[in-house]
């Protein structure tokens, strides 16, 4: 059994596989990236996904300067209170003037933007924006393992497992961006998960 604390709550997960192990070490690269700083832009976006009959959102914010993931999130609905939840986690990594958001879709909820200040845009995001490409490996990866375990499916676990994808997708762009070791450009669409194409355990053995 690993065990995570995520805001004081612990999470466990009891059927621990080699896949889901590699995984949580990205849990602890995202703590050591939650910075604080200066923001000029931000994009936002939120899935709807299922895990067995449940029905959850996924939510995730991407500083636009460097496509870092910032904040992930989730909730099971979509609405003002969840809304201003997530801005607010958002709003403390913020130092200074609050940037703009940019918001997927139009599915959004204007008083929750307003009640912390932010100024907000409803946009359409294509299907290769920063946003999309995180929820994409997201929406297959946490239904998948949440789906074949018991009691595991809980709100905790399922913010270890999203933090854990979000320290991982800060990695590997960070490496494309400084070119890698020895040059050796590792972009994220040949993102380098266990049990996805393209995984290289000597590269997971290096991130933490």
């Amino acid at each position: 059994m690993i065990e995570c604390m995520i805001d004081g709550t612990q999470s466990s997960f009891d059927n621990m596989t080699h896949e889901i192990k590699w995984r949580l070490k990205g849990n602890q690269i995202f703590a050591n990236q939650e910075i604080v700083k200066s923001r000029e832009k931000i994009a936002i976006d939120t899935k709807k996904i299922c895990i067995g009959n449940e029905k959850i959102w996924i939510w995730v914010a991407v500083d636009l300067s460097d496509e870092t993931v910032i904040a992930v999130y989730t909730s099971c609905v979509k609405n003002d209170a969840t809304t201003y939840s997530f801005l607010r986690n958002i709003s403390s990594l913020c130092k200074g003037q609050l940037p703009r958001i940019f918001a997927n879709g139009e599915n959004w909820y204007p008083r929750a933007f307003e009640k912390l200040g932010f100024r907000y845009a409803a946009v359409a995001f294509g299907p290769g924006s920063a946003t999309e490409r995180f929820l994409s490996i997201i929406d297959d990866s946490i239904s998948r393992y949440l789906e074949t375990v018991t009691n595991e499916n809980t709100p905790v676990n399922r913010l270890v497992l999203m933090e854990s994808f979000a320290g991982l997708t800060n990695y590997w762009n960070i490496r494309c961006m400084d070119g890698g070791s020895n040059n050796t450009r590792i972009c994220l669409k040949n993102l380098t998960l266990p049990g996805l194409p393209g995984f290289h355990m000597a590269e997971a053995k290096s991130i933490v």
